[in-house]
């Protein structure tokens, strides 16, 4: 049997400690992690870019998963999720639920899913209880209430140290 791969998708933006939380996990589960960084245009523009996204992922998640379990990419195409599964030989698809309101939004997607790929197979992870009301809506909104202090908690050390650059760079302007 070969290696089971899974693909996690998602904007991260930023990634959270519940979302890092949720990729560690899912390597106990799966051989390989596809990470997939997802650009919204019709949403508003976010904290981070997508490419440095990438790279907060890629310094949150560290270079020993990297280099065995974890690959960390740009959804550059405007494609379905189910079709970059099947083109990465995926046969899941990772979510992180955090709430039953969550699990609404969650459940009608993976129904969709399954209509348009019946095999790639949605599942659900729930993350530690200290990360269950984290979301980088509540982090980018906090940041911006209080600054880095207030989101100690909740981020990986690489997205403390770009809140603190937009810190420091709006200082200087």
């Amino acid at each position: 049997m070969g290696k089971t791969i899974a693909v996690y998708p998602g904007s991260f933006d930023p990634i959270t400690n519940g979302h890092l939380d949720i990729i560690k996990r899912a390597t106990y589960l799966f051989d390989k992690v596809h990470v997939l960084v997802a650009h919204n245009p019709a949403k508003k523009t976010g904290m981070f870019n997508p490419n440095h996204r990438v790279e907060l992922i890629k310094n949150a998640v560290g270079p020993q998963l990297l280099s065995s379990h974890v690959e960390v990419d740009y959804m550059r195409e405007l494609v379905a999720t189910v079709d970059l599964c099947t083109d990465l030989g995926a046969r899941a698809m990772i979510r992180g639920l955090r709430s039953v309101t969550d699990f609404d939004s969650e459940f009608e997607l993976a129904i969709a899913n399954q209509e348009l790929a019946d095999h790639i197979e949605t599942v659900f992870l729930v993350p530690q209880p200290w990360n269950h009301f984290t979301s980088s809506s509540k982090v980018r909104e906090m940041f911006k209430l209080r600054g880095s202090k207030a989101v100690i908690k909740l981020v990986p050390e690489s997205v403390l140290r770009a809140f603190q650059a937009l810190e420091e760079l709006e200082k200087t302007t």
